[in-house]
């Protein structure tokens, strides 16, 4: 009998420590994992910032895309104003006419 419950004791360390070690090696592969994870995220971001930082192509796409997008707003406002200035009648004077004309043309 005392045999027996030696080896029932014996037997609980032993699941007791197996179970231990599966949750210690869980741990220890998801923090492996997050490691990797975390490792690959900053070579990512530092690659993209090498990147913008020295890409004076990309960065010049940015800019004329933004120009772009704001001379289009521009010729848009003055296509307007030329709209309403033409359904209303009005009549500018020489200064005005030339003004609007010249900052419409020149924007295209």
């Amino acid at each position: 009998m005392a045999r027996k419950k030696q080896l029932e004791a014996e037997l609980a360390n032993a699941e007791k420590d197996l179970s231990d070690t599966k949750r210690n090696h869980q741990y220890d592969m998801m923090q492996d994992g997050y490691d990797q994870m975390s490792e690959n995220l900053d070579e990512s971001l530092e690659d993209l910032e090498y990147s913008i930082a020295t890409s004076s192509e990309k960065q010049l796409q940015v800019v004329q895309s933004m120009l772009n997008q704001m001379v289009a707003s521009y010729q848009e406002a003055y296509g307007k104003i030329n709209s309403i200035v033409n359904e209303t009648g009005f009549v500018g004077t020489d200064s005005f006419n030339d003004t609007v004309n010249n900052t419409s043309t020149s924007s295209r």
